[in-house]
This record gives structure tokens, sequence and C-alpha cells, in this order.
């Protein structure tokens, strides 16, 4: 029932609210819409703290059991499809900081023009440890999954991260860094702004 799925973020969010409060405990669920993408977005007005109190706020405002969705689009003007750092950042910092489902599609209408990508293939697994709410290096963010790992530089932030391990990038690594397959064991994003996902296993 489409009533019962409130947005629950917007242009109207103020940095200072972790959620719209006032929605708590009222829904099985909702959608942060366009949270990443627009000249609006939370992104464009929050400190990275800030964003992800918000997120995490938002989806534990939610009814037990609730469907969550984190939706982005391609950065406007444009909202293209082969922004594939801009995908890759929000995909990132959805599996990274927040359990909900990730919603990315370029009309600004919501609906439609959905696109596919290389890390949809990819079966990340279950989260093997809790959303995350502090970054793991240099202000870089880490989560583990079963099969792998996702990594975020949120707005304003590049570097290196050192993996404790061997990782693999995904086939089909369209505009990517790295080379598809490629094992790495450290990883440098070469632009702020940006996320990636990697296999335990080779690819």
């Amino acid at each position: 029932n489409l009533a019962e799925f409130p947005n629950v973020g917007g242009s109207g969010w103020p940095a200072s609210f972790a959620a719209l409060t006032h929605y708590s405990g009222l829904f099985h669920g909702g959608v942060l819409e366009h949270i990443c993408g627009r000249s609006f977005s939370a992104e464009t007005f929050m400190t990275t703290a800030q964003f992800v109190a918000a997120v995490q706020g938002s989806q534990d405002a939610c009814l037990d059991p609730a469907l969550t969705m984190f939706n982005a689009c391609p950065d406007e003007p444009g909202f293209d499809a082969a922004n594939y750092q801009q995908m890759r950042h929000a995909l990132a910092a959805c599996l990274v900081v927040s359990d909900m489902a990730f919603a990315y599609c370029r009309n600004t209408e919501f609906q439609s023009d959905w696109d596919w990508y290389a890390e949809y293939d990819f079966a990340l697994g279950n989260s093997t440890e809790a959303r995350q709410t502090a970054a793991e290096s240099g202000l870089i963010w880490r989560r583990d999954f079963e099969n792998g790992i996702a990594i975020w530089w949120p707005r304003g932030v590049s570097g290196t991260i050192n993996l404790g391990g061997t990782f693999y990038a995904l086939q089909g690594n369209a505009s990517g860094w790295l080379a598809p397959g490629q094992a790495v064991t450290s990883v440098t994003a070469p632009s702020a702004r940006n996320g990636l996902i990697l296999s335990r296993t080779p690819t």
C-alpha cells in the first residue's frame, strides 16, 4: 500500500534532524528519495556524520518488520546512467551505513529509467557486521559481507585504504579504476565521493 510508504527524506530535511521523528513508529517502511545525486539531496548540506545519522535514524523510526529504501540518482544536470562514480558512491553508502534496499534511477520522477550495473550481478551475501557508524581509516568507510566488502569514500574524502587481505575487482567493472578480476590488498580512489565493491574470491 503506497499510502503507507512515506518519503522520509527530502529537500526540507534539516541537517540537525537525525530522522523525521513525526513518522516514528507509524509506518512499516519508507523511502529516502533522492538522498544522493540532486542539487537538494541531503549529502549536499549535511556533514558525513549528519548524513549517516539521518539515514540510520530514518531506518530505525520504522516499525518492524520494515521495508526501507535508499534512493539515489545520477548527478544532475544530465542524469547520465554511465556516471559509474556516482552509482558506486551511492551504492556503497547504502551498503556501509544502512540495511536498506537500494534503488537507483535516472528519471527524476523515480518510477522509470532503471539501469543495470555489474555490481547487481554479484552475490555480496549477508553482512557479517552491523551497519557502520564510523569510518575505518582516514575517513574512508568499510563494511564486510559474506562474499565481499563495500568501501565508501564520502563527499570530500579520497585516499587509500589497506584491506588486510586480498580481494578482487568484479567482472564487468565498467569504467572502474581496477581491471575486472584484479587482485588488490589496498585501494586508492581516483577521486573523492566514490565507492567500490570487492569480492573475497577471484571473479
